[in-house]
């Protein structure tokens, strides 16, 4: 039985062996594992360090109320992140308008009075100008076209035409300058007018003169109004809106009959008024009075008579020379004159005296059927008078029969 104790005490040297070699074995895993996590550690912390530590912010520079230079930013208004001009300057702002009411098309001058400083240009950090507006003007809500403003001492003057398609109310213009509190005027938009053309005549020849006469032309940038023939071709004038007169020349080439005379705006064909003008057919010589000057007729009086000679005795034969004596009795007009009133009058006579025409006769035969009836009517047109009748019986002297007989028929044979 001893040898079998001693394998059972070698197998179980063995068996204690492996033991202790799996044990170290073990250990030796997890002190590995242990060295591996420390060098990883140890590494990331090395990078950590190498990296330089952050620097802190720098705060901003304190600004104060002073208008800041072109090479620094001026104070923003914190709502719209404009600068601020206004802050720290001293100056009083209102706005007016010249005209304050007017129809559509009307020109306003919208001036912005004390607003001069807010036109100056304003600096950045960079020196770069800044490109958004200073000065904001608005018409009802829109902003207004600062391209033609102008400076005129310290306000800023502006013109505006009010848009033709403007109902008739009441509108707000306001300027801002860059957050400030706003300056307001109101305009007010009357009923917009009808232009009107009238001439001084309805009608004449080529050539001839017009005046023509215009009012409430809303003509905007342009000013003018252009006055057409038929309404096409160049301007026969150019005249000034809104109210104007002018006298234009009826056009050579023009037809004869109806035409008319057109005014437009120059820079809105749209607004425009005409009136019809009539070219006639015959072209009428222009009446002028030529002064008649008479003479005064000077009748020469007959030489007076010669006797020849101028002395002598009784009894002696004496010329007289003179005018021719008249050959023509003046007795004989009057009796022509006589004569030819009796005869006029012998005509007049015999008319009077003609006989008038016998009157209608009728005739009625009785017959022994029955009484005779005879019956007439007459019916006289208005203004005419009646006929008398009248009526006479006769006895009826019969029937007579008339025979030819041939003697040839009353021989004896």
């Amino acid at each position: 039985m001893a040898p079998a104790r001693r394998e059972s005490a070698g197998t179980a040297g063995r068996r204690t062996l492996r033991r202790g070699i799996f044990r170290v074995g073990r250990a030796s895993g997890w002190m590995l594992a242990s060295l591996a996590i420390v060098a990883a550690t140890a590494l990331s912390v090395g990078r950590v360090a190498a990296q330089p530590e952050p620097t802190p912010p720098t705060p901003p520079p304190e600004t104060t109320d002073t208008p800041s230079e072109l090479t620094s930013e001026p104070p923003t208004t914190p709502s719209t992140g404009i600068p601020d001009r206004t802050r720290g300057l001293d100056f009083e702002t209102a706005v007016r308008l010249s005209p304050a009411a007017g129809p559509p098309g009307t020109q306003v001058t919208i001036t912005a009075a004390g607003y001069q400083p807010c036109t100056e240009p304003v600096g950045t950090l960079a020196g770069a100008l800044l490109t958004h507006p200073v000065l904001l003007v608005q018409w009802d809500g829109a902003p207004v076209d600062l391209t033609q403003a102008s400076v005129e001492g310290g306000d800023v003057v502006i013109p505006y035409t009010v848009p033709r398609v403007t109902a008739a109310g009441t509108y707000v213009v306001t300027v801002t300058c860059a957050g400030a509190p706003p300056d307001t005027a109101t305009f007010t938009v009357a009923p917009a007018q009808q232009p009107a053309l009238t001439l001084d005549r309805g009608e004449g020849h080529r050539g001839s003169d017009i005046s023509v006469s215009g009012s409430d032309f809303p003509c905007g940038s342009s000013g003018t109004v252009e006055l057409l023939w038929d309404g096409a071709g160049e301007p026969l004038a150019e005249a000034p809106a809104p109210e104007f007169t002018v006298t234009i020349t009826v056009p050579d080439q023009a037809s004869i009959g109806g035409h008319t005379v057109v005014g437009r705006c120059g820079d809105d064909p749209t607004v425009s008024a005409m009136q019809s003008f009539d070219v006639p057919e015959s072209q009428r010589p222009p009446v002028t009075s030529t002064p008649v000057v008479t003479s005064p007729v000077v009748v020469p009086s007959p030489p007076a008579p010669s006797v020849s000679p101028a002395s002598g005795h009784s009894g002696e034969t004496t010329d007289t020379a003179g005018l021719p004596p008249s050959t023509t009795p003046p007795t004989i007009w009057i009796w022509l004159i006589v004569l030819i009133g009796a005869i006029a009058a012998g005509f007049g006579v015999r008319h009077m005296r003609r006989r008038p025409n016998p009157p209608t006769r009728v005739r009625v035969v009785a017959h022994p059927a029955g009484p005779p009836i005879a019956g007439v009517r007459e019916t006289p047109a208005r203004g005419e008078s009646t006929h008398a009748l009248r009526l006479e019986v006769h006895a009826d002297p019969g029937s007579r029969t008339i025979r030819e007989v041939n003697d040839d028929d009353t021989r004896p044979r």
